[in-house]
């Protein structure tokens, strides 16, 4: 992650912030070589010229390498920071932006995105995902649905009520997501399913999204390329407070949270599926392994 220190001795395969470092590390050295190297050309050849030319280009290859890592550390982060969980004191999205409590699918068309744009694969770790529940809100008629976890069912004294609270909130996640979308890319079935993924690690939510494209997944950072920071870190705290109301109907009704959703729905035939798992969140990314099972779905 680009905020994390990269002790890799690898240069290649550290991150551009361990790079940025390595890079400044590099800095003393050069100076030190290129004091050298003059005077050892002249006394190996008879001229400092030689000398002086590497010590030209060392120095100008040097400033490219640094101003190219700085670059390149900055996306990092703005990255990280637009898609990682983070204080959740970012304020929630109006529903005339992204689709809240009141919104419908028709308000997909708001878009300035095209999805048809957007067919490159995400780069997928090869993971399982790990073992679930079944929600109580779903559908049959949602494509590529992944496969689904073990029923687990528990008794409530208004499970009528819990249910149609979860059920919303499923929703608006699910119509968050799709509010990144082209309406005519979702209308002529280009976008063949959304999927919605929360979690909570550590005390603290998380929520992201990806989409099937025709025989492609395409992740939500790949849709908000052309969005401010400000918009995007908004979109993923729209998100986390979304499941952060989850979290809080299941304690209102004297139930234990799931520490992960996986939601596909269908945003054409507005068909929905979750399926929930009570299992601790593990080392590996469960996001990736989700999007890894479902791109093997469809790719066997």
């Amino acid at each position: 992650m680009a905020g994390k220190k990269d002790r890799s001795f690898n240069y290649w395969s550290m991150n551009y912030k361990g790079k940025l470092r390595r890079t400044w590390v590099m800095l003393p050295i050069c100076i030190i070589v290129g004091i050298i190297a003059p005077f050892w050309t002249a006394s190996e050849y008879g001229s400092m010229m030689v000398g002086i030319v590497i010590d030209i280009v060392m120095a100008v290859v040097w400033v490219l390498q640094l101003l190219y890592n700085m670059r390149k550390a900055r996306e990092e982060e703005q990255q990280e920071l637009g898609q990682q969980s983070g204080s959740g004191q970012a304020s929630p999205m109006s529903n005339a932006q992204y689709g809240g409590a009141a919104a419908a699918p028709a308000q997909n068309a708001q878009s300035s995105q095209s999805a048809q744009s957007y067919v490159q694969p995400i780069p997928l770790a090869d993971q399982t995902s790990p073992s679930g529940t079944s929600a109580a809100a779903q559908t049959s008629s949602v494509p590529n649905s992944a496969q689904p976890y073990t029923v687990q069912t528990t008794a409530t004294p208004d499970s009528k009520g819990f249910e149609q609270e979860t059920g919303r909130l499923q929703m608006q996640m699910a119509y968050l997501a799709v509010s990144l979308l082209d309406g005519a890319a979702v209308a002529d079935g280009r976008v063949r399913a959304v999927y919605v993924h929360a979690m909570v690690n550590k005390g603290q939510s998380a929520w992201d999204c990806f989409f099937r494209v025709g025989d492609s997944l395409v992740a939500s950072g790949d849709l908000m390329k052309s969005m401010p920071q400000e918009s995007r870190s908004r979109f993923f705290a729209s998100g986390r407070s979304l499941m952060d109301d989850y979290r809080n109907v299941c304690a209102r009704y004297g139930i234990d949270a799931p520490t992960e959703l996986r939601i596909t729905y269908d945003p054409k035939n507005h068909g929905l599926h979750t399926d929930v798992s009570y299992d601790p969140i593990g080392d590996n990314d469960p996001f990736m392994a989700w999007a890894s099972q479902v791109y093997q779905s469809f790719h066997a």
